[in-house]
């Protein structure tokens, strides 16, 4: 009996050896094809039941002095963040020092928005915005961190995207703000209490969160600056060559933790892994509320748009739709030219953990390519390049009528090698208009416009772009056509050119706002909102008659509908009657 287990055992063990030799070369073909293609350059560790399946470094540390990149290199994992920030507020719960279901106010009072609870920051359902990029021209100048951000919040208080819970919208501030309630909660300065409720106990010896962006300055004992892994991207949509910008990082004068800027390795990030599957640093019932998808106010789930993996969200963790092959709790990030990846399928105890200091596309492809790989899954082509950008380097070259025809030929042709983003394409519109390449922007758009004719944003952006060009009935057109597509709910719809209204004001660009805000009360000509910001910018166009005219009509739907504004609109019409009483 014992000899025909040994044999059974022994042709178990060599199945499996074949296997996994089978998808090591299938992973070492796939690396082969970056390596060829120049599509990664980072650090790759893959493990399955606590072990190292798969390790590789590819490429550089610095790349303009072909410094080659180090097995277990520190990388800025940029929203991977989030994981961590999250595990310590569900301590801090733990320890009975916060509920997640608590207002932010009960923590910090002088918070802005009486209604956003905890979850709702760890969710991203807060309706916050996505970045703290309200902030004027002189502050921007200033320097400014996690200390500074409530005080940003009463002075500027930006108005929430939605109520609290009722939307998913990604928010890189909302995390940050975690990160305040966790020092105001602990006591203790953010990095010291990751360090020792944390990093410590995971065994995470090369990982730190520095509290400036002069990295270097705060490097742990034993760590040195050649541990780096530096940042390297392209300077815009248009350049074709990467470059180091190490020092434009450090130089930088916003600094916020919290959503980013833990510097860890692979090795650590698979340590973390190891503490969280054994309940050292989370118990198994706060993993469990952090893995379940979160509830929106209408019952639906908070799900992550334009994800690599189809995803819902749950308390810090992207939790994928497909479960076929096990439930996939994952991260990624991006930051100052630098892409990670971390995939953890907690089913069978497998990672995947890939970490690129050259900000190269589809990172997060390949890394979910290895999982199916070992998961015996077929997947789709991760090393497709951006069209964009080799459209964009190609404009320089060869001019906007070459650079189209070659356009074309490979999203016919060679689709299968290349990616087409209506961001980049709007990206780089805009790019083109900041170097007053304005006939090309225009061009850029159109093309954007015939490949997604849906897209509002690139309605909007040919409607701003026609006004540029002095084509105002041409851009009332698009924008006509883009308040169509923006959303089917009249309250968004009107909001929208309202706010492109505003944003003209702000650029003291008055007789576009003028245009744009007149369109809003031809588009929705029952809304008497539409008609008070239409007489403020004519009022502001010195037209004081006609923005009276226009008040009145305002204040007389308000009478009319009982609406809630009639106060502050009918106060409004008196103001602009004193004005001109005073004018004669």
């Amino acid at each position: 009996m014992t000899k025909h287990i040994i044999v059974l055992f022994f042709i178990l063990s060599s199945t499996t050896l074949i296997a996994q030799s089978k998808e090591i070369k299938s992973i070492d073909s796939l690396l082969n094809l970056c390596i060829k293609n120049s599509c990664f350059n980072g650090d790759i560790l893959i493990t399955e039941n606590n072990s190292v399946f798969y390790k590789s470094t590819i490429g550089y540390r610095d790349n303009s002095k072909n410094d080659l990149l180090k097995p277990n290199s520190l990388f800025n994992i940029a929203s991977i963040s989030k994981p961590f920030t999250a595990t310590a507020i569900l301590q801090l719960q733990e320890k009975k020092l916060l509920n997640i279901n608590d207002k932010v106010v009960k923590y910090i009072p002088n918070f802005p928005y009486s209604d956003i609870c905890i979850n709702h920051l760890l969710s991203h359902t807060s309706g916050l915005s996505a970045n703290i990029d309200f902030l004027n021209e002189e502050d921007n100048q200033k320097i400014m961190t996690n200390d500074s951000i409530i005080s940003l919040l009463i002075k500027y208080e930006p108005n929430l995207e939605f109520k609290p819970g009722e939307k998913w919208a990604y928010s890189n501030l909302g995390y940050d703000i975690l990160a305040v309630i966790v020092e105001t909660v602990s006591n203790l300065k953010f990095d010291v209490y990751m360090q020792k409720n944390v990093f410590r106990p995971a065994g995470m010896k090369r990982t730190f969160i520095p509290r400036s962006a002069n990295v270097s300055n705060w490097l742990p004992k034993k760590l040195k600056e050649s541990d780096l892994a530096l940042p390297h991207n392209y300077e815009d949509l248009s350049a074709c060559n990467l470059r180091n910008i190490y020092a434009i990082t450090c130089n930088s004068k916003q600094y916020y933790y919290g959503a980013s800027h833990i510097y860890t390795t692979v090795y650590d990030l698979e340590k973390f892994n190891k503490a969280l599957a054994c309940n050292i640093i989370l118990s198994k019932e706060s993993q469990a509320l952090a893995y379940t998808r979160f509830k929106l106010n209408d019952g639906s789930f908070a799900i992550h748009d334009l994800a690599p993996i189809e995803s819902y969200y749950g308390l810090g963790w992207e939790i994928s739709m497909d479960t076929t092959y096990g439930k996939i709790i994952w991260h990624k990030g991006r930051s100052g030219g630098t892409r990670a990846v971390f995939l953890r399928n907690i089913d069978k105890n497998q990672t995947v953990t890939f970490l690129d200091n050259n900000d190269n596309w589809n990172t997060d492809l390949k890394a979910v390519a290895c999982l199916k790989i070992i998961n015996h899954l077929p997947y789709k082509n991760p090393l497709k390049k951006s069209l964009v950008q080799k459209f964009a380097c190609e404009l320089t070259s060869i001019g906007f009528e070459e650079a189209s025809k070659e356009f074309m030929r490979l999203k016919e042709m060679e689709s299968q090698n290349y990616f087409i983003s209506i961001d980049e394409l709007n990206e780089l519109a805009s790019l083109l208009v900041s170097k007053d390449k304005l006939k090309d922007a225009l061009s850029v758009s159109q093309l954007c416009n015939e490949l997604f004719p849906n897209d509002w944003t690139t309605l909007l952006l040919l409607g701003d772009l026609f006004l540029k060009n002095n084509q105002e009935g041409e851009a009332l057109i698009y924008y006509k056509q883009a308040v169509s597509f923006f959303s089917n709910i009249e309250e968004e719809q009107i909001s929208l050119l309202g706010a492109i209204g505003s944003q003209f004001i702000e650029a003291s660009r008055l007789n576009d706002a003028e245009l744009v805000l007149n369109l809003n009360t031809e588009i929705f000509p029952n809304d008497c909102n539409s008609y008070d910001n239409y007489a403020f910018i004519l009022d502001k166009n010195n037209k004081l008659e006609l923005a009276i005219s226009v008040q009145e009509k305002a204040v007389a739907l308000a009478i009319e509908q009982n609406h809630k504004l009639l106060k502050p609109l009918q106060e409004n019409l008196e103001k602009l009657k004193i004005k001109k009483s005073t004018n004669h």
